[in-house]
C-alpha cells in the first residue's frame, strides 16, 4: 500500500526543485528540506533535495545514483554530451576529508552532510604506470613485467624464473 508518507519520503525531482527555487527562502526553510548541490562542471549542476527527517533513510549509494541520474537528465535537457560512466563517488568541493570519506561508504546515511554542501564527481582513473597494462573482460587490470622493478633472482626452474621485485608505481 502506497501512503502519503512514502511519497513524502522520496527525494524531490529536478523539475520539482526548479519550481521550488522560485519560492521564497523562508518558505523553503519552513518545509525542512536538506539540499546537496552537485557540480559536474560549469554547465551541469544539480540539486538533490530531501526532507531533513528522511536523511537517515537515504544512503550514500542512493546519493550517488540520484546525483548521476540528475546530472544525466540536465545534460540531456541541455543537449550536452558528457560521460558520466566514470563517476565512482562524490567529494566535497571544499575538500572536507571527513565528508569525502563518508560519501564513499555506500551504506552510510546522509545525516553527517550539511545543508548546502557542494559535491563534485570523483572519476575512475587508471594510474599512468598501468596505462599500458591490459584489462581483463571484467574490467580489472592485468599486471605485466613492465609494472615491476626487479631486485634479484630468487630461483630458476626448467620452465620459469622467480624474481624478487617491487611495483614501479
Amino acid at each position: 500500500m502506497h501512503s502519503d508518507d512514502s511519497k513524502k519520503s522520496k527525494a524531490l525531482s529536478m523539475l520539482d526543485l526548479l519550481t521550488e527555487n522560485s519560492k521564497s527562502k523562508s518558505q523553503q526553510k519552513a518545509k525542512g528540506l536538506k539540499r546537496i548541490l552537485i557540480e559536474y562542471d560549469s554547465e551541469v549542476k544539480v540539486q538533490v533535495a530531501f526532507r531533513k527527517g528522511d536523511e537517515a533513510k537515504h544512503s550514500c549509494e542512493w546519493l550517488l545514483k540520484e546525483g548521476v541520474s540528475n546530472l544525466q537528465a540536465v545534460a540531456e535537457k541541455k543537449k550536452l554530451k558528457k560521460d558520466f560512466s566514470k563517476i565512482v563517488a562524490f567529494t566535497t568541493k571544499s575538500k572536507n576529508y571527513l565528508i569525502d570519506y563518508w560519501v564513499t561508504l555506500p551504506q552510510k546515511n546522509l545525516s553527517i552532510i550539511e545543508d548546502g554542501t557542494v559535491l563534485v564527481p570523483y572519476f575512475k582513473t587508471i594510474p599512468a604506470t598501468l596505462s599500458n597494462t591490459e584489462t581483463k573482460d571484467d574490467g580489472t587490470l592485468k599486471a605485466s613485467l613492465n609494472d615491476f622493478e626487479f631486485i634479484t633472482l630468487l630461483g630458476k626452474g626448467g620452465f620459469s624464473q622467480v624474481f624478487l621485485g617491487n611495483p614501479t608505481h
